[in-house]
């Protein structure tokens, strides 16, 4: 072979080379563009998170949480056997619902990871569930029986997450007097 020839053949064999490298580079490329996406849409699920714990922390929700735990005390609709006359329907509202209808939509699409939905609003959607059930069947019974869906399907994710960690209560009459005794205070 002359020295043109070897000059072809490693030409070629570098060609290969080339080609290997690039598709190498490629492939790593890909791969950290993976984990930056995966990266960045966990980030964005802590900021959507953040962002319903100012929502809920803010003064304004604050004072709609002490509202409603004021009527629903005075109304005595939390308790089981009450029913919810209409006047107590259309004073309740349905912003402190709405707010847990709007983060279990979230949490359904995965915009929210359920570990941390669970450890910041555990406590309040599951006892707001409880005392809203007359407000709840009432709604349903105007509106259908999806009203509310997301809300009570983030409820149940909770009790279930609840008792892989540590267990679950029930959250009975008692409890449920002094947690809107305690809201009915919130922020004040």
């Amino acid at each position: 072979m002359s020295v043109v020839d070897w000059a072809q053949v490693l030409t070629g064999i570098a060609a290969i080379l080339a080609v290997f490298v690039a598709l190498w580079q490629a492939r790593i490329s890909r791969d950290a563009a993976r984990d930056q996406l995966r990266m960045s849409r966990e980030d964005l699920k802590v900021h959507l998170l953040l962002q319903y714990e100012d929502r809920w922390e803010a003064p304004t929700m604050m004072a709609l949480r002490r509202a409603l735990a004021g009527r629903l005390l005075d109304s005595h609709v939390y308790r089981a056997s009450s029913a919810l006359p209409d006047s107590t329907y259309d004073v309740i509202g349905d912003e402190i619902p709405g707010f847990f209808e709007s983060l279990a939509f979230m949490h359904r699409r995965r915009d929210i990871d359920t570990d941390a939905a669970w450890a910041f609003f555990d406590y309040w959607a599951q006892r707001y569930w409880a005392a809203l059930q007359s407000f709840v069947g009432t709604d349903r019974a105007r509106h259908g029986a999806d009203a509310w869906a997301d809300f009570e399907g983030l409820v149940r994710v909770f009790r279930a997450h609840s008792a892989t960690h540590g267990g679950v209560r029930p959250v009975d009459e008692a409890d449920l007097e002094d947690f809107l005794k305690q809201e009915r205070h919130v922020g004040a």
